[in-house]
C-alpha cells in the first residue's frame, strides 16, 4: 500500500517545516513566472534533504511518478495546483483523490507515494518541494485498464550539488 502521509515523529529534519519556511519568500523568484513551461530552481541542498522551488505556467504539469525512497513535502507559495495521487489499497483497487492546492496549503508524503500534479488555472502558480533523504530515482506510471499504476520508467537521478542552481533532474 502507498504512503499519504509521511510520519513526523522521529525523523530526522522535519520536511514540511522546511518546504514552508522556503515557501514564504518563493513567490519572489522571478525566474519562475511567465514560463512556457515548468521550470525549477535548487533553494537547498545538504546530506539530509533537498529543496526546490517549481514554477507553474497554465497547463503545467507532470506525468504520474513517484520519488523513489524519499519523503516529500510541497507546499503552494502562489497559484493554484491540482493534486492526484493514486493509491492501491490491500486488494489491488486502485482510488484516485484530487485536492485543489491554495496557497499555503500542502501535502507530505512517504516513498514511493504516485501522484501527478498540474496547473489547471489560468495564472502562474509557484510551489516548494523538499526530499529526504535527497532524491535518487523517480519512476513514471501509466494506469492500466483496473486503474491501477503502472511503472513505465524509472530514472536514477544525479545527486546535485550545494551550488547548483538548477538540477538536470525534474524534481516534481
Amino acid at each position: 500500500m502507498l504512503h499519504d502521509q509521511a510520519p513526523r515523529a522521529g525523523r530526522q529534519v522535519d520536511l514540511l517545516a522546511i518546504a514552508e519556511g522556503f515557501a514564504v519568500s518563493a513567490g519572489g523568484i522571478t525566474g519562475l513566472r511567465g514560463l512556457d513551461e515548468r521550470a525549477w530552481i535548487l533553494l537547498a541542498a545538504t546530506d539530509l534533504f533537498e529543496a526546490w522551488a517549481i514554477g507553474w505556467p497554465p497547463g503545467g504539469r507532470i506525468d504520474l511518478h513517484d520519488h523513489g525512497p524519499s519523503h516529500g513535502a510541497l507546499v503552494v507559495a502562489e497559484g493554484v495546483l491540482t493534486e492526484v495521487a493514486v493509491e492501491a489499497d490491500r486488494r489491488g483497487a486502485a482510488t484516485r483523490t484530487a485536492r485543489y492546492l491554495r496557497p499555503g496549503d500542502h501535502r507530505q508524503f512517504g516513498s514511493h507515494y504516485v501522484h501527478d500534479v498540474n496547473n489547471d488555472g489560468e495564472v502562474d502558480a509557484i510551489s516548494v518541494h523538499v526530499y529526504g533523504p535527497r532524491l535518487t530515482t523517480m519512476t513514471y506510471y501509466e494506469l492500466d485498464r483496473g486503474g491501477r499504476p503502472e511503472a513505465v520508467r524509472t530514472e536514477e537521478i544525479e545527486p546535485v550539488g550545494p551550488f547548483d542552481t538548477t538540477g538536470a533532474h525534474d524534481p516534481a
